[in-house]
């Protein structure tokens, strides 16, 4: 049987994507008065600016997911070439509204460089998009992988890899990594709630690759992950590394090999009582209380958005993989996707209340969170595959 994203998934997709696309890029919402006459006065304000190799690097990215869904939600009847142009067209449209609307916004720069390089990403993101609906059914027949028939464990396991991207643009400059090496090893041990995070996110990992894998080929992979994550976190991107990073995947390599007797609905039960207990921990930690509450952040998001105004996608990938994987581990025990949504949005709703009368240690409760996990479940339920089956629940040995 062919096994494909439903294009009406697809659009579902891209509407949410263009949501936070367009939330992340009008950050922080705060307007100033442009003198203009006419729209194309607007225009011709855009400048094209001095841009290093990292703020282009990441224009691109930023796009490329926008790209590579328009692969899927447009006709296939179109051809390759035709939805290649079109969703070029598309993300050049959309980048410029993005710009002229950015004038208007205060802290952000508007420029010709974002409208370029966002188009090469929708592009690019368009073409892999085409390429994968391409080998969607050489996937769906293959015995080692199961991409087309757990597309929310693939799509989750790329975001768990996302997660280790800087916070915002990076120059390659590997003099300065002896420095970088140093103050990590000067730093000490981290806290053992981050290392373990950092463990649970691994052995998540794993268990979505033995979704989509083999069970015998999960190991191999997820050292090569690892090896690939960290070699590139300790150089390109050592400025933002830490210890927590390292200890937690050597930690996950060792456990997996054991863990992996289990079958799959134990295994995701532990994992996701671990992952609750060490999030809540982490929120309350050092247990001491106030007699009153403090004010909760109720606009979402927020929090992900620094000084300057740019969108910090690493913790939004960490916060998405985070709240994604535990109403995906819930369907693992046999849950759909909506109900295991509500339970994991109640559950975050219910640490995040509980931290507003917490020692003000960690940032306050926000209503980010719930409301990925809410999210989350939307596109699992939208990318459900009636072929797929059951969740397998016989051991990965």
């Amino acid at each position: 049987m062919t096994e494909r994203l439903d294009p009406g998934a697809a659009r579902w997709l891209l509407a949410f994507l263009l949501l936070l696309m367009l939330y992340g890029s009008l950050q922080p919402f705060q307007l100033r008065p442009v003198d203009f006459a006419t729209p194309l006065d607007l225009l011709r304000r855009l400048r094209w600016d001095a841009a290093t190799p990292g703020e282009l690097f990441v224009n691109v990215l930023v796009y490329v997911p926008f790209g590579a869904v328009l692969a899927f939600a447009l006709p296939a009847s179109l051809g390759a070439p035709a939805r290649i142009a079109l969703a070029t067209l598309a993300g050049f449209v959309l980048s410029s509204g993005v710009e002229v609307a950015q004038l208007f916004v205060v802290t952000r720069v508007a420029s010709l460089n974002d409208i370029a390089t966002n188009s090469c990403g929708a592009c690019l993101g368009c073409g892999a998009g085409v390429l994968a609906r391409g080998l969607a059914q050489r996937l769906a027949d293959s015995g080692s992988l199961r991409v087309t028939r757990e597309p929310a464990a693939a799509a989750l396991a790329l975001i768990w890899l996302a997660t280790f991207l800087p916070p915002w643009r990076m120059r390659f400059n590997p003099a300065g990594w002896p420095v970088e090496w140093t103050r990590l090893l000067e730093a000490g041990w981290p806290a053992a709630s981050v290392v373990a995070l950092q463990a649970l996110g691994w052995l998540t990992a794993g268990l979505l690759l033995r979704a989509i894998t083999r069970p015998q080929q999960v190991w191999p992979a997820l050292l090569a992950l690892a090896a690939a994550t960290l070699t590139v976190q300790f150089t390109w991107f050592v400025r933002f590394a830490g210890a927590e990073q390292l200890l937690g995947a050597l930690l996950a390599l060792a456990a997996w090999p054991l863990l992996q007797r289990l079958p799959d609905r134990p295994l995701a039960a532990a994992l996701a009582g671990a992952v609750v207990v060490t999030l809540a921990w982490r929120a309350l930690a050092p247990f001491e209380f106030a007699a009153h509450p403090r004010a909760p952040h109720l606009v979402p998001f927020q929090e992900l958005v620094r000084h300057g105004g740019d969108f910090i996608l690493p913790l939004f990938f960490a916060k998405l993989f985070r709240d994604g994987s535990l109403v995906w581990l819930l369907t693992r025990l046999g849950t759909r996707a909506l109900p295991a949504g509500a339970i994991t949005a109640l559950l975050l709703l219910a640490i995040g209340v509980a931290q507003l009368w917490a020692r003000p240690v960690h940032p306050p409760f926000t209503t980010t969170d719930p409301l990925l996990a809410l999210a989350a479940a939307l596109v699992m339920t939208m990318l459900r595959n009636p072929a797929a089956g059951a969740p397998r629940t016989v051991a990965g040995r």
